[in-house]
């Protein structure tokens, strides 16, 4: 749930009661880019097929989130016509990360705002053209974090 509800839906399409037993439901892997590693161990861990290696209790799983730091401030939104937007504000800058489909490929545009002074900067280092989804949503996840 932690990707939003057209991410779970689609793995939902797919359910086998097998797959729960053996590990593969849900997907494990299929996180959305801004999820940081920290989340996703403390969520697989929760998920755990075996008892023993899940968390022990509630106070367990609270003490792990409480350590992890600052990089939990992307706000994530899908727009249906533009596409996958991240945003982080960092003192008087916000930071925005577009992922656009166009046809097969997919695009990645990050700009840079003056909260003030609504100057734009595109920050050329982070846009690319013709990337796969699973290769421009590596691209976003090695910039958030």
């Amino acid at each position: 749930m932690v990707n939003g509800d057209e991410f779970w839906n689609n793995q939902v399409r797919t359910f086998e009661r097998s797959k729960i037993i053996n590990g593969t439901f849900p997907d494990r892997k299929a996180y959305l880019p801004h999820i940081q590693k920290k989340i996703r161990k403390i969520i697989n861990k929760c998920l755990e097929i075996d008892v023993d290696k899940r968390y022990q209790s509630v106070l367990d799983i609270i003490n792990d989130l409480s350590v992890i730091d600052g990089e939990m401030d992307w706000l994530y939104e899908k727009k249906a016509g533009i596409g996958e937007i991240w945003k982080n504000k960092v003192d008087n800058m916000e930071i925005s990360i577009t992922l656009k489909e166009l046809g097969t490929a997919y695009e990645i545009e990050t700009i840079k705002t003056n909260i003030q002074s609504k100057r734009q900067i595109r920050i050329s280092a982070m846009c690319r053209k013709g990337l796969s989804k699973s290769e421009a949503y590596k691209m976003i996840q090695e910039y958030i974090k």
